[in-house]
């Protein structure tokens, strides 16, 4: 069984289902919808690894034997699909991949990661997208697109975890900008191919692979308040870097690039004000969900009302 995966994540809307829509219309790769499970299978391997660590399963397996099992695990689940694609690499795009990607590394060292980085401040406004989207649909979003403190929270870990990854492991890991994709769809996609050991084909651009008739069919299906029929179609848009400036607000622009002052690989700020009110509530929301006390429990029961 092959080793020829490629994991693709990043915050949520940050752009990792444009990069999937290109590398499926690569003829060497092939990648479907998110599979949304590799996130529970590292939390069930990472669990039976302590178990065995702390030497109370040890009688089964020990730590090489659990990796050889969760990788056969993990490639059997893709290795049809693969082949049936006569593809030399399948891809696998779930945001929170990106938040696995130590895990993962751990039981297919040979697989590659792709990092998927984008302004957060135009995260953020996507965020309230699915929150515009979700109301107009008479539904109610997860409370993360809702509440501004607790989508910050989203996209930071995810760029963190992101960026930790790929500084470590930069012979496996690719770290892709949104930005410079949108504006130079045909070079970025050289370089993220030749990372694959792949030449470029002119198909990327065409965003028609195999795996799309899957993605329209469940965007049909579950009647998506993150994604329309439209947005799984769209071509690149260069009118999608600086949107924020239409959805955020000036001192909550300035806030952002507060937070992330300092975190990115790319330079993102835009000299606004981030404002003393703003800065002072985010303290006292990140006190409150890093205490275990009566008044945090109460704040995260009002959180997820």
């Amino acid at each position: 069984m092959k080793n020829n995966i490629v994991f693709v994540g990043g915050a949520p809307r940050s752009g990792t289902t444009l990069v999937q829509r290109l590398l499926d219309s690569h003829p060497d790769v092939v990648g479907g919808p998110e599979l949304n499970a590799i996130s529970d299978i590292v939390a069930l391997f990472t669990q039976m690894r302590m178990r065995i660590e702390e030497e109370r399963t040890d009688f089964y397996c020990n730590t090489e034997q659990l990796n050889v099992l969760f990788r056969k695990f993990i490639l059997s689940l893709f290795e049809e699909v693969r082949t049936q694609h006569k593809a030399i690499w399948i891809s696998e795009k779930t945001p929170s991949n990106v938040l696995v990607f130590k895990e993962l590394f751990k039981i297919i060292p040979r697989a590659k990661f792709i990092y998927i980085e984008r302004d957060p401040k135009d995260v953020l406004a996507s965020y309230y997208t699915v929150k515009r989207i979700a109301l107009e649909k008479g539904k109610k979003s997860p409370a993360l697109y809702r509440i501004f403190f607790l989508s910050l929270d989203d996209v930071y870990e995810h760029m963190e975890a992101g960026h930790s990854f790929c500084e470590k492991h930069q012979n496996v890991s690719y770290v892709l900008r949104y930005e410079d994709l949108v504006n130079n769809p045909a070079t970025e996609m050289q370089h993220l191919l030749e990372f694959l050991g792949l030449p470029y084909s002119q198909d990327v651009l065409s965003m028609n692979g195999p795996g799309q008739y899957f993605k329209e069919k469940r965007v049909k299906k579950v009647n998506s308040v993150y994604y329309t029929q439209a947005d799984i179609a769209k071509p690149i848009d260069k009118n999608s870097i600086g949107k924020w400036r239409g959805v955020l607000s000036m001192r909550k622009a300035g806030f952002v690039d507060h937070v992330f002052k300092g975190t990115s690989y790319v330079d993102y700020q835009s000299g606004l004000d981030s404002g003393y009110t703003l800065v002072s509530l985010y303290r006292l929301h990140r006190r409150l969900l890093g205490s275990n006390g009566l008044p945090s429990g109460v704040y995260r029961k009002l959180l997820q009302m």
